[in-house]
């Protein structure tokens, strides 16, 4: 199953380089756009762990994003992206 897996990811990698699509759709890997130290975006997150005025912690596909700041606020929340505004501190992938 494993070997499946691996098989599939190596056909996927190469349909993405011959036609030029963006691995983020493909792969449902994070898309980040940050503006300034005031506000990010994020596209692919799965769900929201941690919701905090000084703290916002998001689960991905196969990692986590923790956003540290103050007077963090989520503004916009779909089901694959998300945008917060605020002071942000820092940006940490786990």
């Amino acid at each position: 199953m494993k070997r499946r897996k691996k098989k599939s990811e190596s056909i996927s990698k190469k349909i993405v380089g011959r036609f030029d699509i963006p691995e983020d759709v493909v792969f449902d890997i994070p898309r980040i756009t940050v503006c300034d130290n005031t506000e990010i975006r994020i596209e692919n997150y799965k769900t929201v762990l941690e919701y905090e005025e000084t703290a916002i912690k998001l689960a991905c596909k196969d990692k986590f994003i923790n956003i540290n700041g103050k007077n963090l606020n989520i503004t916009i929340i779909t089901d694959d992206e998300i945008s917060v505004k605020g002071i942000i501190t820092a940006i940490e992938f786990a």
